[in-house]
């Protein structure tokens, strides 16, 4: 599809697209991987953060860094409060500095 063009959160597949994130977050994940990277991002975007992190929690950490570098800032602190704090930590280390310093600005004192 590319360009992001596969769902908006206005169309009638994103309750499915739900529905299989919740159900096989292990598949969800892979599909990811093997997706357009703007679908991806539409994709992520679209969904609730929780459902973001159970199947990042299946992902490589360079391959969710790629895509949580493009989401906005206050998304991509929804979706870390949601990993494991190691692997989050381990996602903003492989990021480029500016973009690790944007986000690291957007998290709490306690966060970082």
């Amino acid at each position: 599809m590319g360009k992001g063009s596969f769902m908006t959160t206005r169309t009638p597949l994103l309750p499915l697209v739900q529905k299989f994130f919740e159900s096989d977050p292990v598949k969800a994940a892979h599909s990811l991987e093997i997706m357009d990277e703007a679908d991806a991002l539409t994709v992520l975007k679209a969904l609730p953060p929780s459902l973001s992190a159970q199947a990042f929690r299946h992902l490589q950490v360079s391959h969710i860094a790629t895509l949580l570098k493009k989401v906005p800032p206050e998304l991509f602190k929804e979706i870390v409060q949601r990993l494991d704090p190691q692997q989050g930590a381990a996602i903003l280390a492989v990021l480029p500095h500016e973009i690790r310093q944007r986000f690291i600005d957007h998290l709490s004192e306690k966060e970082r």
